[in-house]
């Protein structure tokens, strides 16, 4: 790893060295701050070549649509489904649950009865179809 180190400190010193020989007196006027003085390979380096736009077209363009479609199919989709579940719970099988939650015991007792006797037919039923008697 020192190697590395050593080759990238001695890259850096020599870059900063050729900037200080190159530029010590002042900038060219082909290079100044004006740019339109300046060629045309060192205005596309100004942009970057254009890496930057493409990057950031291509990542946060990109992503923001993903995100759009992502956030559509959570709000529309899985909260959708999720609210209709609730809605069905509380609405249809809510109320017709309280047509049997009345609260009065009478009415509790009459379709435990019905219940035993509709178990009764049921293995009467069986029985006399496994070819059995009472």
């Amino acid at each position: 790893h020192m190697a590395v180190l050593g080759i990238s400190v001695a890259m850096a010193v020599a870059g900063m060295g050729m900037g200080w020989a190159l530029y010590k007196s002042k900038l060219p006027d082909k290079e100044g701050f004006d740019e339109k003085k300046w060629t045309p390979f060192f205005r596309a380096s100004n942009k970057q070549f254009g890496i930057d736009m493409v990057l950031a077209d291509g990542s946060v363009k990109t992503g923001g649509v993903i995100g759009g479609v992502i956030r559509w199919l959570d709000e529309k989709v899985v909260d959708g489904l999720v609210n209709l579940t609730g809605s069905l719970t509380k609405d249809v099988f809510g109320r017709f649950s309280t047509m049997f939650q009345t609260g009065f015991v009478r009415g509790y007792a009459l379709v435990l009865q019905v219940g035993v006797i509709l178990v009764l037919i049921a293995m009467v039923w069986a029985a006399a179809r496994a070819g059995g008697s009472l």
